[in-house]
């Protein structure tokens, strides 16, 4: 009997006690759900709030960055997008052509300035020459007057004096008189300049490059004409590693606007 009672009594506190437990533990396990739940909430929230804040959607693939350029979101390693194709190759050639263009335009007048001081040092050098030959004939004249006592008339009355001077002084001025002559020095006065081939770009409007309607024969024509603009120097270009240099420059550059509009056709 007091068994019996003592196992009703301890069945009774079991179940008392359990509806307590399970009522805490759901509390628990829905108070833990709900704070999981929240703080996810509020993580994912944040997380694309932050995330969109500096980033909207484009539909061409790419994400908009407020701070920086257009970022490739797939695949990604790229920054920008690069042109290709045939649109890309014209492109290309075309800053092509305006780098040849600028580098004619900036070696035009270094390479005239160059080659006009080398021009002029060599006509000293000739002048210096043909100054050098007459003087030696007249030197060995007055050397040979001193030496054997010569009077003023002997020049004309005393035959070996007057052969000896005149065969003196022949000799300096036919071999020395000709580099005095301004036909045999070189021209110095240069008539062209950068200017001359700007002007002409700005005449075929080809500042900005290669135009839409421009076909291969203009080109041609343009080169042409380029080198006329630049006779002064580019007749030296057989002489002159400067002037050949600022020639292959102008037939690079009709190449270059001639694959242009070949990429265009």
């Amino acid at each position: 009997m007091t068994q019996s009672i003592a196992v009703t009594c301890l069945t009774l506190i079991l179940v008392a006690i359990n509806p307590i437990k399970c009522d805490g533990g759901g509390h628990g396990h829905g108070h833990d759900h709900g704070h999981a739940a929240g703080h996810a909430a509020g993580h994912a929230s944040g997380h694309t709030a932050s995330h969109t804040s500096g980033h909207s959607s484009d539909p061409t693939g790419y994400v908009s960055d407020t701070s920086s350029s257009y970022v490739a979101s797939e695949p990604t390693g790229y920054s920008s997008v690069s042109l290709t194709g045939k649109s890309g190759a014209e492109q290309k050639m075309q800053q092509q052509f305006l780098f040849l263009m600028s580098a004619i335009a900036d070696s035009v007048d270094p390479a005239i300035a160059s080659v006009k001081e080398d021009l002029e040092n060599n006509n000293f050098r000739a002048q210096s020459y043909g100054v050098a030959l007459v003087a030696g004939g007249v030197g060995d004249s007055v050397a040979e007057y001193v030496e054997n006592n010569r009077n003023p008339q002997d020049i004309l009355t005393v035959p070996a004096a007057t052969y000896q001077y005149g065969y003196n002084i022949g000799y300096g001025i036919g071999f020395g008189g000709p580099f005095l002559l301004p036909s045999y020095l070189s021209d110095t006065s240069f008539g062209c300049s950068s200017q001359d081939f700007l002007r002409l770009v700005s005449e075929y409007q080809y500042g900005y490059g290669v135009p839409a309607n421009v076909g291969s024969t203009e080109l041609t024509n343009f080169g042409l004409d380029a080198k006329g603009s630049l006779h002064c120097l580019l007749q030296y270009t057989g002489d002159y590693q400067e002037a050949a240099r600022v020639d292959y420059l102008i037939d690079d550059l009709v190449e270059a606007g001639q694959a242009v509009v070949a990429l265009r056709g």
